[in-house]
């Protein structure tokens, strides 16, 4: 425990005890500290702005006349999540020992805010990981990953000598259904783009579907996809200054990794002349990237900056693949509805030629309201959408659905939807056959969908067992790339200026017919 820490539980009296510290930096420039803590995604949802007041004075009493700007890590911990990043601590520092651990000597224990773990091992290795405090080193490692109290016990096996086995000593490895730590085998490793002394990368890359909680050195890989490159305007450029080599705007690179399990958004900020040789890369490019997970303060959703990018071989079939539930034979909690054309007949109306970005493909175009802007602790509590085939919009998908907590005033002004409106409403496990049904063989379109729409989608759909492995099209990250005239990217702004019809933004099917609109100006721009 920092003195920092020990000093706030004493000047706090012990009043937030969902809080643990996790880091600090200080910019002497700003003359500003950055506080920053972790709170389980449960208890994040009860941390109101009064209680974060509470927090910033104790801190701003600690530090008098520093600025001080507190920040909160959501973190998420049960039984396969833990025992994951125990793993990703051995392949990281304890490669040789790896390969070992297992259901057999691995034992993991989560209840309420108690996280225990125990691991046994031979007696050789285990006197060796004790004398170089390897426990102590792996509580660490977890603390700085999870809320609530860490124990960390390593067990010796002790072996009769008389009857010494091979097995014993190097005992097979093996996983339970449902409780293993994936790690995916990959040939080859072409520097792309690189940071610092990064010249390549000795680490297995997790499954993206394992990584739940910000961490740091993340390893991942699958197929690269949105590629955009962008530039950003540099804070530190002053025109007033002779003297300053800042230029005005940086190069940003933004994509999307998909290794089958999951997908995630990817940004780094490369030097100049980095920019030649992320260009190189190409839509569908097999990569291994390292770099650092983070939660979006925006809307919760994890955010990938990368460090180093590598071409390489990915081994997709040493992926454990997911049993998918089967395809539903018929609609039961939501029947689609055929496209009212007399509603919306300013959408396509009079088109005759059809994008060839649109031809001959089926798109679904989805949106959810939702009890929460950040994904792990949001429940939806609507989704729309509209089947585009050929161009031409053809069904809607539209329910409400009933979240587990209270709808908070503050949804209910953002969205009109009342606790009173969806109190009859299907649960979203209910919904979500019917809506997998609805998409099959279909695009999946969104604004902010790889952002948000479909990581809330794919939170569910793990737990119901169904995999959505559609294509995604995101109209956000193609209106940044094809829409340079605009300065504004959000969906409001974007209907404004291209005089979409955008009444009851904030509602799921308005929002749905507005992308759907928007991606067909894309659509033009493309083809």
């Amino acid at each position: 425990m920092t003195k920092f820490f020990e000093e706030f539980l004493t000047k706090s009296d012990g009043a937030f005890p969902e809080l643990k510290f996790n880091s600090a930096t200080y910019y002497r420039e700003k003359h500003s500290l950055d506080v920053r803590f972790i709170i389980s995604a449960f208890d994040s949802k009860f941390y109101d702005d009064k209680k974060k007041a509470e927090v910033q004075k104790v801190v701003e009493e600690i530090f008098p006349g520093i600025n001080i700007n507190v920040t909160y890590i959501r973190t998420y911990a049960d039984k396969t999540v833990v025992t994951n990043k125990i793993y990703e601590y051995f392949n990281k520092y304890e490669q040789m020992l790896f390969k070992f651990l297992g259901d057999e000597n691995v034992s993991v224990t989560v209840e309420d805010n108690e996280i225990i773990v125990k691991i046994t091992f031979d007696s050789p290795t285990y006197l060796i990981l004790k004398s170089k405090e390897s426990d102590v080193k792996l509580k660490e490692y977890l603390d700085e990953s999870f809320n609530g109290t860490v124990e960390v016990t390593y067990i010796e096996r002790v072996v009769d000598p008389e009857n010494i086995k091979a097995e014993d000593l190097m005992p097979k490895r093996t996983f339970t259904t449902g409780q293993s730590f994936r790690l995916i085998k990959t040939d080859g490793c072409d520097k792309v783009y690189a940071r610092g002394k990064i010249s390549g990368i000795n680490q297995m890359p997790n499954y993206i579907c394992d990584i739940k909680n910000p961490a740091e050195n993340v390893v991942l890989c699958g197929k690269i996809s949105g590629i955009q490159h962008r530039e950003f305007k540099n804070k530190k450029y002053n025109p007033d200054d002779p003297n300053s080599r800042e230029p005005e705007m940086k190069p940003m690179f933004r994509c999307i990794i998909d290794d089958t399990t999951a997908k995630i958004e990817c940004v780094c900020f490369p030097r100049q002349n980095d920019v030649e040789a992320l260009k190189s890369l190409n839509e569908g490019e097999e990569v291994i990237c390292v770099g650092n997970v983070s939660i979006s303060t925006y809307n919760g959703a994890l955010s990938y900056t990368l460090d180093g990018i590598f071409r390489c071989s990915i081994q997709f079939d040493s992926i454990q693949t997911v049993q998918n539930k089967p395809c539903p034979a018929k609609y039961n909690k939501v029947l689609p509805t055929p496209y009212n054309t007399i509603s919306q007949d300013s959408l396509f109306a009079g088109e005759v030629v059809v994008p060839e970005f649109l031809k001959d493909k089926t798109f679904v175009i989805f949106d959810f309201e939702a009890t929460d802007k950040y994904i792990n602790t949001a429940e939806p509590i609507e989704l729309a959408a509209v089947k585009m085939v050929n161009g031409k919009l053809t069904e809607v998908f539209q329910t409400f659905v009933k979240p587990n907590e209270l709808i908070s005033d503050f949804i209910t002004d953002l969205t009109s939807i009342t606790n009173e409106m969806v109190k009859f409403a299907p649960k979203f496990e209910e919904v979500l056959p019917d809506f997998f049904k609805f998409t099959r063989d279909a695009v999946l379109v969104g604004h902010n969908i790889s952002g948000y729409d479909y990581p809330l989608l794919e939170k569910y759909a793990r737990e119901e067992g169904y995999k959505f492995d559609n294509d995604l099209v995101d109209t956000l990250l193609l209106a940044r790339e094809h829409l340079k005239e605009f300065k504004r990217f959000d969906l409001g702004s974007l209907s404004k200026n291209l005089n979409i019809s955008h009444e009851n933004a904030h509602r799921a099917i308005a929002d749905v017919y507005a992308t759907a609109e928007l991606l067909k100006v894309l659509a033009k721009r493309l083809s």
